[in-house]
């Protein structure tokens, strides 16, 4: 078909996505933790994956608070702002894959889009944020810009945007470093009414070697480690994630799978208080591996953009339905 790898004159590269969710409460009640039945009554997050050709797009959003508004916020923001890079790729296949900066412009055009989608979202005439609704984005696009230099010819480019608090990290396997942080908590809660540009961190730009990924957590990942403290500086990565081992890291499904279980038992092991974990990756490599390893599917769940629709009690026997 007619896709993007088809303007690039080295189509054996590859990008794998993939995305993963746990919902701790659902499978595990640990000792000595009291769950908070409003708190972990559904899951928060939402994320979203989509690729075409030789681009891919991830984005993760973190519902906050206990009401199930923030859940409605988390899957609206996600949604929405992956439909608009659907409309991007359509509109690259008829022209040049654009530059870094035009893409570093596009990125920050698509967290204001997506929080303007959430500010005019009413429901029974109120909108997602007088209900008490609020939610983290972070998104990332992967890519061969068209003016990729001759000192990056064999990379990718990866591009991260965020606000609040959903890290997004550089994993080099092969390093001596296997995390870089390109993205931790900064800026505010969507929707944000009165939003413009210079209330978003910069755009941050890394470039991935084959076999490096693009990572994206919800926050629960940073509560599943004993390392990390909490605050707002940057925790010692290297002391914080554990060092993924090399079998585990042959694919995006075998990469994702690794974490979410170190995630689940790092959290039974230190009998926290659950939160859910979800994870949205892409990896470039020019040697795929056939598949991941073999799981039940019992305690993950992997999605890659599904159509949104939810269908949930608020009150009263009043229901939200959406679309």
């Amino acid at each position: 078909g007619n896709s993007v790898s088809q303007r690039i004159a080295d189509e054996t590269p590859k990008l794998e996505v993939d995305a993963k969710t746990y919902t701790q409460v659902h499978k595990h009640s640990f000792d000595n933790v009291v769950l908070d039945g409003n708190k972990h009554g559904g899951n928060r997050d939402a994320v979203r994956v989509l690729s075409v050709g030789n681009t891919a797009v991830v984005c993760v959003c973190d519902g906050a608070g206990l009401n199930v508004w923030s859940e409605i916020a988390a899957e609206l923001a996600a949604t929405h702002f992956t439909e608009i890079w659907r409309q991007h790729f359509l509109a690259w296949k008829a022209s040049k894959t654009p530059t870094i900066e035009q893409a570093r412009s596009l990125l920050i055009q698509s967290v204001l889009e997506t929080n303007k989608h959430l500010t005019e979202h009413h429901i029974d005439g109120a909108d997602v944020f007088d209900r008490g609704g609020q939610t983290t984005l972070t998104g990332a696009i992967v890519f061969r810009p068209s003016n990729l230099d001759s000192k990056n010819r064999d990379k990718f480019v990866a591009i991260v945007i965020g606000t609040g608090d959903s890290p997004a990290f550089h994993l080099h396997p092969q390093g001596e470093e296997q995390w870089s942080c390109l993205f931790f908590d900064q800026g505010d809660m969507l929707p944000f009414f009165g939003m413009h540009e210079g209330h978003l961190k910069p755009p941050v730009v890394t470039y991935l070697e084959d076999g490096d990924s693009l990572l994206i957590f919800s926050d629960g990942i940073l509560s599943s480690f004993p390392n990390f403290k909490g605050g707002h500086d940057e925790p010692t990565w290297r002391d914080f994630f554990p060092v993924i081992p090399q079998t585990d890291a042959q694919s995006i499904q075998h990469i994702t799978r690794y974490m979410m279980l170190a995630s689940k038992d790092a959290q039974q092991s230190n009998a926290t208080d659950p939160d859910d974990v979800t994870i949205g990756g892409i990896r470039y490599t020019t040697s795929p591996k056939d598949g991941p390893p073999s799981s039940d599917g019992s305690d993950l769940t992997t999605m890659f953009f599904p159509t949104f629709t939810m269908r949930i009690d608020i009150w009263k026997g009043h229901e939200y339905v959406y679309p």
